[in-house]
């Protein structure tokens, strides 16, 4: 009862003590000078520069050119933010508030910013202040930027033998000098040497000799025959060209298969990637109506267009080139395995021609160049042609020049991206048409040893081979050329004489000294003991002031 009553006190207490606070806060006054004077707000306008739109470049490599452009702000000069502040507070008074359907002061806010417009275009054409005025880009450092390889399926390394363009001599600058023909598109007229010519009689694979005078030469084949005598050594050579007479016109093409095998990696790039569909196209719309043709694209995988070849009618020629179109460039590169599968395909057709479009970097698989080649040669064994072709910067040329030379082919080149397409057409217009296959040579009165090249491709309508040699005395020769067509053996002899040959010039000694470099890198083995092979190749090199872009493969240098 006690506690009961504390606590009612208590509260009783306390609310008269409050009501005795309040009652005595209305009566006080209380001074204005004791509260600090609020002072207003201070806003800053932030005045927006100019940010033009960054101009991308590619990223340069250590020491090479400019980086990356930033983006780059252009500040005004103080006349210009003078005029820029007139103009923004003249404008002020023009422009009014727009309201919905009120049409005159539509008309008024459009006449204020032309009004705008007008007053910048003056300020834009006063002359800038020189001290203002952006400064020159400075060359940086080269330690300054780098590419850095990620461990991805996009990346790619670059090998010790890939050249750019600049790296290759002029000899070497789009074909193999002394190996790669010519397009051939005028006849010229026959040699006045005799020409021995076994021709097949009419319904069996026996043959009867008969001899012709020089006009008939023309009928079969055209040779000219030219010599060189090196004034410093003595040394004798000569180039014996053969090509189709204008006769061989009426000869059929031999119907044959074809298999275009692209390469889609990422290292052949867009550019060179749409240039190789556009001479794909090309070769597509001009096929022989026997042909076959297919479309092998290869990355770390195979895509094929078909299983197996197909005709070239339409239907098939549109959907090749639906297939073509939809490539693009990616992943690493397996060179080795997409050959392989290429040449490993069963009843494929004689003459069987692939046409590979690759800058020679393998990066997956089997990627050391002289085992690939190695390796695929002793696979193919001469059963496929193959003919290289490449474009634009960075190629592997050792790896293109001789996958085509030791597979009874040739490379071919442009370095200049936009003619990549042309150089590619005009590649198919020479195997268009192919007369003899397996051709084959057999001299008589000649030094067989010093004959190159040993391996011929096979004989089209449209170019020309040629053989170059060495001799030491002018005498009368025989040469026997043989080629498979329509299902029996044709046999040529050409007899000729080096005492009655054309005077030519010392490109002749150095065709022979490219053909002899070539026969020797093809002898180079993998992980084998090649440095006899390699001295004989320095010495000719030397010698003939012969550059080749596989100095880093066969010298390691």
């Amino acid at each position: 009862m006690k506690i009961k009553n504390s606590t009612l006190s208590a509260i009783i207490i306390s609310v008269a003590l409050h009501l005795v606070f309040f009652t005595s806060s209305a009566v006080i006054p209380i001074s204005s000078e004791t509260f600090d004077k609020i002072k207003p707000r201070k806003f800053f306008h932030i005045k927006a520069l100019q940010l033009k739109e960054p101009v991308h470049k590619n990223v340069r490599k250590e020491g090479e050119g400019k980086g990356i452009a930033a983006p780059v702000l252009k500040f005004e000069s103080p006349e210009g933010l003078k005029l820029r502040s007139f103009v923004s507070k003249k404008i002020e008074k023009v422009v009014v508030k727009k309201e919905a359907g009120d049409p005159s002061q539509v008309r008024m806010t459009k006449l204020a910013k032309a009004k705008k417009k007008k007053e910048f275009e003056k300020y834009w054409a006063m002359p800038k202040d020189s001290g203002l005025q952006r400064k020159v880009e400075r060359k940086t450092r080269k330690t300054l930027l780098k590419t850095v390889a990620q461990p991805d399926d996009n990346t790619f390394t670059i090998p010790d033998d890939v050249l750019k363009a600049a790296d290759v001599s002029k000899d070497f600058f789009d074909k193999m000098p002394g190996l790669t023909p010519k397009l051939v598109h005028k006849q010229k007229s026959a040699s006045s040497d005799n020409l021995t010519a076994s021709i097949p009689v009419s319904g069996g694979g026996s043959t009867i000799t008969k001899k012709t005078e020089h006009q008939n030469l023309e009928k079969y084949l055209h040779h000219e025959l030219e010599i060189y005598e090196d004034p410093q050594d003595g040394q004798k050579y000569y180039k014996l060209s053969v090509r189709a007479g204008e006769a061989a016109l009426v000869l059929p093409s031999i119907p044959k298969e074809i298999v275009f095998l692209i390469d889609c990696s990422i290292s052949t790039e867009e550019g060179r990637l749409n240039e190789f569909k556009e001479g794909i196209k090309y070769s597509l719309t001009h096929l022989n109506k026997d042909d076959l043709f297919n479309i092998v694209a290869f990355k770390k995988k195979i895509y094929r267009f078909q299983p197996s070849s197909v005709s070239p009618k339409d239907s098939n020629k549109a959907a090749g080139l639906r297939f073509v179109e939809n490539l693009t460039a990616g992943e690493k590169t397996d060179t080795y395995n997409a050959l392989v599968q290429s040449i490993n395909v069963e009843d494929m057709r004689t003459p069987a021609y692939i046409v590979l479009l690759s800058d020679g970097r393998p990066t997956k698989g089997v990627t050391d160049p002289r085992k690939l080649i190695n390796e695929i040669s002793r696979l193919n064994n001469g059963k496929v042609s193959i003919f290289s072709f490449s474009g634009g910067l960075r190629v592997n040329r050792y790896l293109l020049d001789f996958i085509a030379y030791k597979n009874r082919g040739w490379a071919e080149y442009s370095y200049r991206t936009h003619l990549i397409a042309g150089t590619l057409a005009n590649l198919y217009e020479k195997i268009r048409d192919p007369i003899l296959l397996n051709l084959r040579y057999y001299a008589s009165g000649l030094n067989n040893e010093d004959i190159f090249p040993k391996m011929l491709p096979d004989f089209f309508r449209n170019t020309e081979f040629t053989l170059y040699g060495k001799y030491t005395e002018a005498k009368n020769f025989s040469l026997q050329l043989l080629g498979e067509g329509g299902g029996y053996t044709n046999e040529f002899v050409l007899d000729g004489s080096l005492a009655k040959a054309t005077q030519g010039s010392p490109e002749i000694a150095r065709g022979w000294a490219f053909n002899k470099i070539y026969h020797l890198i093809g002898l180079l083995e993998h992980g084998k003991d090649n440095k006899a092979l390699v001295q004989e190749i320095h010495f000719l090199s030397k010698k003939f002031n012969i550059k080749t872009p596989y100095a880093k493969r066969v010298f390691g240098q």
